[in-house]
């Protein structure tokens, strides 16, 4: 895996002459992991994995697993409740289809291609201790948006059907909610540690480009999937 992040966090620190008002800002590197799922409710409309002419089938689309990386910027609003910034991506994954229409489909289990996903978003987080605590576990949620970037795959004709795959096309119009929960360990005056969970809830449209085309005819997949992404994050306090 080659991958190069560069960051640049920029922030501002604050003076605050009201004793009543918290409100410094922080900046945090993260990686993490995002493993492998299955679309939670999928359909398929195309010939390519049609094998008995219907025009809609349920399918299977799967994501393989890769690593993640951010960054974000946050501003605590009062001792216990911030506002954070996000951005981030993942490193290259698969995608697989499959067809489960009870009969026996042209392609089981294809490898679709590769795609890289890009996605910002905006969230809230409690602590539930005070400011000056070493160890500081929160619960945040937020709304995130994003793009997936698809790669075409690099082999010859698919199996069984004279069929190449030159493409993959994603759309991501929705933006989609998250939750997290984790902690903060203090390391110094100014430096601290992170590891949290985020659980979200995405949903992708899917159009698959092939060679020959397939007589003008569209190959297209709904995704709706849930993800679970464990993270680490060392961060700065202004």
């Amino acid at each position: 895996m080659r991958i190069i992040l560069a960051v640049l966090v920029f922030a501002l620190s604050v003076s605050n002459a009201n004793a009543n008002s918290a409100g410094p800002f922080y900046g945090s590197l993260g990686g993490g992991w995002r493993s492998s799922f299955e679309s939670s409710n999928s359909r398929y409309t195309g010939p390519l994995f049609n094998s008995h002419g219907a025009s809609s089938e349920t399918a299977d689309v799967a994501f393989g697993n890769s690593a993640t990386f951010s960054a974000s910027i946050g501003y605590f609003v009062t001792d216990r409740v911030a506002v954070e910034l996000g951005l981030g991506r993942s490193d290259k994954f698969t995608t697989y289809g499959t067809v489960n229409d009870g009969g026996t489909p042209i392609l089981s289990k294809v490898d679709l291609g590769k795609a890289v996903q890009w996605e910002s978003e905006l969230g809230v987080k409690y602590f539930f201790t005070p400011s000056d605590a070493r160890i500081r576990p929160f619960i945040g949620i937020g709304i995130a948006g994003g793009e997936i970037t698809g790669m075409p795959i690099d082999r010859g004709i698919l199996p069984n059907s004279g069929i190449r795959i030159t493409g993959l096309v994603f759309d991501t119009p929705y933006l989609f909610p998250f939750i997290n929960a984790g902690a903060t360990l203090a390391l110094d005056k100014h430096w601290f540690a992170g590891v949290s969970v985020d659980v979200r809830q995405s949903r992708n449209f899917m159009a698959i480009n092939t060679e020959p085309e397939l007589h003008g005819k569209l190959n297209t997949a709904d995704v709706v999937a849930m993800q679970v992404r464990p993270r680490i994050d060392i961060g700065y306090r202004f």
